[in-house]
């Protein structure tokens, strides 16, 4: 049941179902809905995207290999007994056992409606955001990999650059410009996109701007000596091999300390002309994860610290899963494999009769 209050709503707990309220609709979130038993308890999912996207293919639709719709499941569709509010989760009152949310969506006034989410377990899997640590121009001037909308923003670029450079009267300086495409980051998403990027622009496009080709350059940049460093050596080589192969430019060792809307600067002064430029440089906490974390004396990381029951440590009633989370001496790796067991793990428990009023570490494991 939903009632006005303090010009939001407010959303009622059910007095013969527990609530379970999900943050996020990510890798773990999926999961757990796709599993979790709606005739057993109240499942309502809170998340600013309102659909799963299966985010391994994304370089490839940012280049057009895949296409969008492709990767995307609706929430609603994903269990249509789950109940969907697309939403950010701002504040958490884990004493009151509620979330204090804002709505994506905005009235032509501006006016983002509010409302208030009771429950009585809260699961958090709002995954993390990408890190900039703090460099000038990032945010503003590049690109990013995590959504669909980003791909969507890299491939309209993509598009844009090469038809200015084919105009006619744009200098051989201003098409070397914008030709250079520059991926920041080695690891994972940076050298996949790097590659897809560079095989894409030399296979497919070549055909339709050959007299551009010549101007054609992909840069991956990354800061430490080696690339995928998380990785096996023996598998890193092979990747830097095939990069090499493809016309990828690997530079090693080097710092972005800024970028400008045509630059970006090295640390030593060297700067680099760019048309398009992907920032892929790790990971860092969600505002509302960080603000979780320093409520919790427990907890002094920049993930949520959680026993193996994925229970948060020094919260009743809180769980958390995915990349926002960490096993308290036995971390994971930060995959959509271990993202999505979780979830399924978690909703598995759940429905097996989570006892509530369970803390991380403080009284017996749920059965």
């Amino acid at each position: 049941d939903d009632l006005a209050s303090q010009g939001g709503v407010q959303v009622r707990r059910s007095n013969k179902k527990p609530v379970v309220l999900v943050l996020g609709s990510g890798w773990a979130a999926h999961s757990c809905i796709k599993v979790i038993d709606t005739d057993a308890c109240d499942v309502i999912v809170v998340s600013p995207r309102n659909h799963f996207c299966f985010t391994p293919m994304l370089p490839s639709t940012a280049v057009g290999t895949v296409e969008f719709r492709s990767l995307l499941e609706p929430i609603r569709v994903s269990n249509e007994f789950v109940g969907y509010l697309e939403a950010d989760a701002e504040i958490l009152d884990l004493e009151s056992k509620t979330v204090t949310c804002s709505a994506v969506g905005a009235y032509e006034s501006g006016y983002r409606p509010n409302f208030t989410v009771p429950y009585d377990m809260l699961v958090v899997a709002v995954g993390e955001q990408s890190a900039t640590f703090g460099v000038p121009g990032v945010t503003e001037h590049c690109s990013f990999m995590k959504e669909v909308r980003d791909t969507v923003k890299i491939r309209r670029k993509l598009g844009e650059t090469f038809e200015l450079a084919a105009l006619p009267g744009t200098s051989e300086e201003e098409r070397r410009r914008l030709l250079h495409f520059v991926v920041v980051g080695g690891g994972p998403t940076g050298v996949e996109f790097s590659g897809t990027l560079s095989d894409y622009v030399r296979s497919d496009l070549r055909r339709k701007y050959p007299l551009l080709m010549p101007y054609v350059r992909v840069s991956l940049l990354q800061s430490a000596q080696g690339i995928l460093t998380q990785f096996d050596s023996g598998l890193a080589r092979r990747a830097l091999d095939d990069l090499q192969r493809t016309g990828v430019e690997i530079r090693t060792g080097v710092r972005v300390i800024q970028v400008t809307d045509r630059q970006v600067v090295l640390k030593g002064g060297e700067r680099m002309d760019y048309g398009l430029c992907v920032w892929s440089c790790g990971n860092a906490p969600r505002p509302l994860v960080k603000s979780l974390i320093d409520s919790l004396p427990e907890q002094n990381g920049s993930k949520l610290a959680v026993d193996p029951f994925l229970r948060v440590i020094g919260a009743t009633d809180v769980l958390a899963m995915g990349d926002c989370s960490a096993i308290v001496n036995a971390p994971l790796p930060a995959t959509a494999q271990v993202a999505a067991q979780q979830g399924s793990y978690l909703a598995h428990m759940i429905n097996k009769g989570y006892v509530i009023g369970t803390g991380g570490m403080d009284s017996v494991p749920p059965a």
